[in-house]
């Protein structure tokens, strides 16, 4: 083994590396470092360092050096090159590992505190900052290599650019990107190419009222037009010169005029070759003139526009006519009723009106008809209950006027009714050749027609339409109900706008002798709290005043049962019962005392909806009051009923309280089938028709347990 000494350090060469280490170790007490890979064909070198904890924080560089001189000649430490180095903050305590970068040569790497020494300056000066060093000497010697080109350089080079970078061999090189292909190299850059807009340098062409002329004015190689240059005033541009005297022309008239009289016009103009008019006249003028417009009415302007080889020039003139004064008179204010019609009542007369006035009216609401005749027609809307201002206008050519007069709409209090008859109600299917009476009340005096449109089973085709000034209308022998069942028919009435409908009730029956079908109907009841936005429930919960709604639905189950009544009494917290519907039709009757629905076949529903209060607070002990009623349906002597629940909160207090008002133990009850979610009660009921004998609830249950589960309510 041979040893160099390099002043404090020790240098060790084996067959792979020669390690330097530090000499005397109190010349570095803070910094320490191992070696964990020497790197070498082009691989990262990598050194674990550590700073002793009672000492600041030091700056390390890891520097990896290229050799070209083999160790010990003389030499081979001055004429080394840096080939990299990563420079690091280590505080005090702290483990850094680092790398840094080899050649695929042979080459040097040390560790020192604080820069890089590049290049050494002996091969026997001492270098204290080195505290870990290592030789890889696998490898051929690097060779030495001279620069090309300055960093950062950047030129053209071909169709694209280079640049000067680091090669491989530690020296800059030229490196060459090329350009795309609708681009060129310029500056070092690669650029659009460019085509030239025009062909000469210095070559003029005239542009507006101006000139410009070719040649270069932008960064790219092509060539293109410059800016305008204007001529003067009073010349044009001929030739990519301005050497033409441009035109001038003067236009006047005399001044204001009567309404339907003559004006003069006259011009004059210098350089012009011609002349020709335009707005309240037209053709061709001399160059110089004068010229009376006859008829002249209202407000006209006059243009002429004088042109010769360098340009036009053009003047206009504005002659305004006396106004005609016209006496426009929208008429007296007037009454009408709402959803009624009137006729307003014009007038315009004047000097020179002659009926020759256009006549406009508007009005700020309601609805005109006609609006531009002196006696257009104004129309109520069905709701109004205001005054409305409607204007008039007339103009003609020599001018215009208004007037303004008021139209007050009274609404009024009531609206006529109608109510539907069918003749008969009942028999026994077919019936046939059925009338449908219709009846109007609550109509007015005044003088219309009302149209019937009848529908025999409310499926929207009318059967009859028919219109008449009768308040009453008889459809004779219209309609003909073929099979058993109950059948809604309909009447629609229209009249002024206004429309109103009824609905009855027609029931065929089956009359057949010892008919023995079994005939069965459910019933479920549930409500929904309106102001809370809930769907319909078994049980839901509201506050004081707030709205509910209820909703009844019966069932034809199997075979067919006669003369179907729904009764339901409500408990005394639900006050204000409305809206009573069936089926979607508004229906008069009170549930208290029962509604008779008629006849009800396997698979027909009928619907009750109606619409309550929840009563105010004062009428609620504080916490929780439980308000439950009963909705049952009856037909021959049987029953069934089924309940819905509204607990009602008063604030947080103990206790509650129980209110339940309805039908008692005495009727009939149902089966009762849970819902999911609420508390849903299904009544179901069997009556034996044109028989003596009744079929028990078990007997019942055990024949149509599966029919129940199929078509019970939810």
């Amino acid at each position: 083994m041979q040893k160099i000494t390099f002043s404090v350090l020790s240098v060790f060469l084996t067959s792979a590396a020669m390690v330097f280490l530090v000499g005397e170790a109190q010349a570095y007490p803070c910094l320490s470092g191992t070696i964990t890979s020497l790197g070498g064909n082009g691989q990262d070198a990598t050194i674990s360092v550590t700073n002793a904890a009672n000492c600041s924080a030091k700056t390390v560089s890891f520097c990896s050096y290229r050799l070209y001189i083999a160790n010990p000649n003389p030499g081979w430490l001055t004429t080394q090159t840096l080939f990299g180095s990563t420079t690091v903050n280590i505080a005090p305590g702290e483990t850094r590992s680092i790398a840094v970068k080899t050649d695929v040569c042979q080459n040097q790497i040390d560790a020192f505190e604080g820069a890089c020494i590049n290049p050494f300056a002996s091969d026997n000066v001492s270098i204290p900052t080195i505290f870990a060093g290592q030789l890889n000497l696998t490898g051929p010697l690097c060779v030495a290599c001279t620069d090309k080109c300055t960093e950062g350089a950047r030129e053209c080079s071909g169709n694209g650019y280079r640049t000067c970078s680091k090669a491989a061999n530690g020296c800059f090189d030229w490196t060459v990107t090329e350009c795309a292909d609708n681009q060129i190299c310029s500056g070092g850059n690669c650029i659009l190419k460019c085509t030239d807009e025009c062909s000469n340098d210095g070559e003029r062409v005239c542009s507006g009222n101006g000139w410009k002329q070719c040649g270069n004015y932008d960064t790219d190689s092509c060539k293109e037009w410059g800016p305008i240059t204007d001529c003067e005033i009073n010349k044009t541009c001929k030739n990519g010169s301005c050497d033409t005297n441009k035109p001038t022309v003067d236009l006047n008239a005399s001044g204001t005029v009567a309404c339907n009289r003559n004006a003069t016009l006259t011009w004059n103009s210098s350089n012009a070759d011609s002349c020709s008019a335009s707005g309240g006249w037209s053709g061709s003028k001399s160059v110089n003139g004068t010229e009376i417009v006859g008829n002249f009415t209202g407000s006209k302007t006059f243009k002429i526009t004088c042109s010769n080889a360098g340009g036009d020039a053009s003047d206009s003139v504005t002659i305004n006519g006396e106004e005609d004064h016209l006496n426009t008179s929208a008429g007296s204010d007037m009454d009408v009723d709402a959803g009624e019609s009137i006729k307003l009542n014009g007038s315009v007369d004047g000097e020179g009106f002659g009926g020759a006035a256009d006549i406009t009216w508007s009005c700020t609401g309601g609805d005109l008809t006609n609006r531009n005749t002196l006696r257009p027609t104004f129309r109520a809307d069905e709701d109004d209950d205001r005054t409305y201002t409607c204007t008039m206008t007339a103009k003609n050519d020599c001018g215009s006027d208004s007037d303004s007069m008021k139209v007050t709409v009274n609404k009024r209090t009531s609206n006529f009714k109608v109510s539907l008859t069918a003749r008969p109600e009942t028999d026994c299917a077919p019936m046939n050749d059925v009338d449908l009476a219709a009846k109007l009340s609550n109509y007015s005096n005044n003088d219309h027609d009302y149209t019937y449109y009848f529908d025999c089973e409310n499926d929207g085709d009318w059967d009859k339409t028919v219109t008449t000034d009768d308040t009453a209308y008889t459809a004779t022998n219209l309609c003909d109900y073929r099979n058993a069942g109950s059948y809604t028919a309909k009447v629609k009435v229209t009249s002024n706008g206004r429309t109103v409908t009824d609905t009855a009730i027609v029931r065929a029956n089956r009359c057949e002798e010892e008919k023995k079908e079994i005939g069965q109907v459910g019933i479920v009841k549930n409500v929904r709290n309106v102001s809370g936005g809930t769907g319909y429930q078994g049980t839901v919960s509201a506050n004081p005043g707030e709205t509910v709604s209820y909703r009844i639905i019966v069932t034809g189950i199997s075979g067919e049962v006669d003369n179907v009544v729904v009764s339901d009494a409500l408990p005394g917290g639900i006050t204000n019962i409305r809206d009573l519907m069936i089926d979607g039709i508004n229906r008069g009757g009170n549930l208290s005392s029962g509604i008779n629905l008629g006849s009800l076949a396997a698979g027909q529903t009928r619907t009750i909806v109606y619409t309550a209060t929840v009563a105010g607070a004062q009428n609620f002990s504080y916490g929780q009051t439980t308000l439950k009623n009963v909705a049952t349906v009856m037909a021959d002597g049987e029953s069934a009923n089924s309940n819905a629940v509204v607990q009602v909160y008063r604030q947080t207090v103990k206790g509650a309280t129980a209110v339940s008002t309805g039908f008692g133990g005495n009727m009939l009850a149902g089966i009762g089938l849970g819902a999911a979610g609420s508390a849903l009660s299904l009544g179901w009921l069997m009556v034996q028709a044109y028989t003596k004998r009744k079929i028990t609830s078990e007997e019942l249950l055990a024949r149509k347990i599966s029919s129940i589960k199929q078509n019970s309510l939810a």
